[in-house]
């Protein structure tokens, strides 16, 4: 009796398998979607699909006919509305399994991303695994038909110079999708995304022509970090106030230094190749106090003028110097995001409601207006490790 069930147990477990995957497609018979731009017209949504050519791709002809890509754009009102009425034009069953690239453009960004982080986290086809951008003083139907030389498909693009940008400028940063969530429902720390900048002739960047130049008349950059509020766009900070948001917030790439020597044309250059942050909280009268100490690891890149390197002392003088340099630096931009911004995109209010529970619950209700006014104090001390295979730097020629 009990082989008889065996051997029925295994029939069904057979048959289990040979059933494949029901209802599965071929990527012939689905339009892949690679790239999702998102903006605003008047009170609909623009909604802008890149959809990747898979017989231009699949060519092992250069030459071959047609670009990598082909854009669709609808409007709806609401995201799931324009969507699905992009099957007006689109002839095959879309697909968003293999998005790369999510952009919003400026003015949508400005009110509010909230409702498309709902659709999103709701759509089963969606994987949590590409990338979120705000594009920069356009609509992110502009980022999407710019065709670029070394990558004709600008989803491609974009994600490859986010990855590559993310591990050696400190200023870019990548977001995805359930980070951007935990962002916006966490308390004591507000979100930030990527910005994306178009430059030179969005007319010819959209044509095939755009990839015939060496020197391409419109192309797609990474810019630095876009402030928010909650859900809303607020600013966009500078190359030097990134790289320290970034730093508070853990990241753990090498950065650049440029430490300014005695001449105004003289500077040393700094790889910061180990970074050990520590941050604490101290309670002054009832309201908190942050202390950021940085430990960081150092290789001299470069050096220009006469910088004595090899002379005894040198050394512990750059080092020096350069703690100097990295608190004043540091401060500044911590200053100049609590006055301009006022949002707390380091996430101090995180770490004050970790290390002094009780003093967040005091201040935490008022966290707008108390962010602003918190003193920060930079404690950095760093050691350079080495100074590459010459001691000496060279003389300028006259």
């Amino acid at each position: 009796m009990m082989k008889r069930i065996s051997r029925l147990l295994i029939i069904i477990m057979i048959c289990n398998l040979l059933g494949g995957c029901w209802g599965a497609k071929e990527p012939s018979q689905l339009s892949l979607i690679t790239a999702l731009g998102i903006d605003k017209v008047k009170e609909k949504y623009l909604v802008t699909v890149q959809i990747l050519n898979t017989d231009k791709v699949a060519s092992d002809r250069s030459g071959a006919d047609g670009t990598a890509v082909t854009t669709y754009r609808m409007e709806g009102k609401s995201l799931e509305e324009a969507i699905r009425r992009l099957s007006l034009e689109i002839p095959r069953q879309f697909f968003l399994g293999h998005l790369r690239m999510l952009v919003f453009g400026e003015d949508f960004a400005r009110e509010g991303i909230g409702t498309t982080l709902d659709y999103l986290l709701r759509n089963s086809e969606i994987r949590s695994d590409f990338y979120i951008a705000v594009l920069r003083g356009k609509k992110a139907t502009d980022a999407l038909n710019v065709l670029t030389p070394l990558d004709q498909n600008p989803a491609n693009k974009l994600f490859q110079s986010i990855e590559n940008s993310e591990k050696i400028w400190v200023a870019t940063t990548k977001v995805r999708l359930f980070d951007l969530i935990e962002m916006t429902q966490s308390e004591g720390i507000e979100p930030i995304l990527t910005s994306i900048i178009v430059t030179g002739d969005t007319d010819i960047g959209m044509s095939k022509e755009n990839i015939n130049y060496s020197d391409v008349p419109a192309n797609i950059q990474l810019g630095p970090v876009a402030a928010f509020k909650g859900d809303k766009l607020i600013g966009w900070l500078n190359d030097s106030q990134s790289a320290l948001v970034n730093i508070i917030r853990g990241s753990e790439k090498g950065f650049l230094i440029i430490v300014p020597w005695v001449d105004p044309k003289e500077f040393i250059n700094l790889t910061a190749e180990n970074l050990r942050k520590t941050i604490t909280v101290e309670e002054v009268m009832g309201k908190p106090k942050i202390i950021v100490n940085m430990k960081i690891k150092a290789s001299i890149a470069e050096a220009t003028g006469v910088i004595p390197i090899d002379k005894p002392g040198t050394i512990k003088q750059i080092e020096r110097k350069t703690e100097d340099y990295l608190v004043m630096r540091f401060s500044k931009s911590t200053s100049e995001i609590q006055d301009k911004f006022k949002t707390d995109i380091f996430g101090f209010g995180r770490s004050i409601k970790i290390h002094k529970n009780k003093l967040w619950k005091k201040v935490g209700k008022n966290w707008d207006n108390e962010f602003p006014i918190i003193p920060v104090e930079y404690k950095v001390k760093v050691e350079i490790t080495t100074t590459g295979t010459t001691t000496k730097s060279l003389k300028p020629t006259k």
